[in-house]
């Protein structure tokens, strides 16, 4: 199954702490920052479950989750509107994902 997580990250630095991230993680995006100054991020998780999909995240992510903001169920070739958020070029098929 794929998922669509949003969360909010309490870091000034928002990226993952895992790199490159896991295929499972195909694309992540930061969508602004909350009036905290928390970085608001989506990503595309694919998982056997909404709780595997959780744990993805946390496992890629360690320590700076302050708050889910959603996780819902789609369909395996889902992707988000291209025209807000756009395909990363490192998440890009075929392109080596070290390269972020």
């Amino acid at each position: 199954m794929r998922f669509w997580i949003s969360w909010y990250q309490a870091a000034e630095d928002y990226r993952p702490v895992i790199w490159p991230l896991p295929p499972s993680i195909p694309a992540y995006w930061c969508t602004g920052r909350d009036s905290d100054g928390d970085a608001t991020l989506c990503a595309i998780v694919d998982a056997p479950s909404e709780r595997h999909a959780y744990d993805a995240i946390r496992a890629a992510w360690k320590g700076g989750i302050r708050e889910w903001r959603g996780c819902e169920a789609r369909t395996n070739d889902w992707r988000p509107p291209s025209d807000r958020f756009p395909w990363p070029k490192w998440a890009e098929p075929g392109k080596d994902r070290t390269d972020g």
